[in-house]
């Protein structure tokens, strides 16, 4: 006696009410659909869980990069810091303190060919604070709106209240010459 397969050979058919499998044994049918269920709920709670998980790591942005933006973290004459919402920008700029900030879109090429030598002013920027603002990512179209940047990279000044925006050349000894 030949044995007989677990299952028979289904086709898909559809009627009004969606799809529904033909010739398929009723046992079979209900544990592939209980499996197929319970995977789907199973990868939907990892999901959840990994986001909420993530957004510990990073209240701000809950990306879990585990990096947060510290506004007056980084000395002027250090690193560039990395500006992460509309709230960090504000709060740098207000500061008071020298505030050199680079608005740029990482797919940007004027940008990634920028971000180098900014970084290179950042480290010998003397009492300058000096940020990047990731304007695909992090920075609103408000915000955007609000200190009038139209394109990338677009580089402005911030002291004392005094907006200015830099159209010299895109070097570091050029940026560390125009925030003196």
């Amino acid at each position: 006696m030949p044995k007989q397969p677990l299952y028979k050979t289904s086709r898909l058919s559809t009627y009004n009410s969606g799809a529904k499998f033909r010739g398929v044994t009723e046992d079979v049918d209900q544990r592939m659909i209980t499996v197929v269920g319970c995977t789907l709920m199973i990868g939907a709670v990892i999901a959840a869980v990994t986001l909420f998980l993530m957004s510990l790591k990073n209240p701000s942005r809950g990306c879990g990069c585990g990096k947060s933006a510290r506004v007056g973290g980084v000395a002027a004459g250090g690193e560039a810091m990395d500006i992460k919402s509309d709230e960090d920008l504000d709060a740098a700029i207000k500061t008071g303190e020298k505030v050199f900030v680079m608005f740029h879109a990482p797919w940007c090429g004027h940008c990634k060919t920028t971000k180098g030598p900014f970084k290179e002013a950042a480290t010998r920027g003397g009492n300058t604070m000096y940020a990047l603002a990731d304007c695909a990512n992090d920075i609103t179209p408000k915000a955007l709106a609000k200190y009038n940047i139209e394109g990338f990279p677009t580089l402005k000044l911030f002291s004392g209240g005094v907006e200015k925006t830099y159209s010299g050349p895109r070097n570091a000894d050029s940026f560390v010459d125009f925030c003196k």
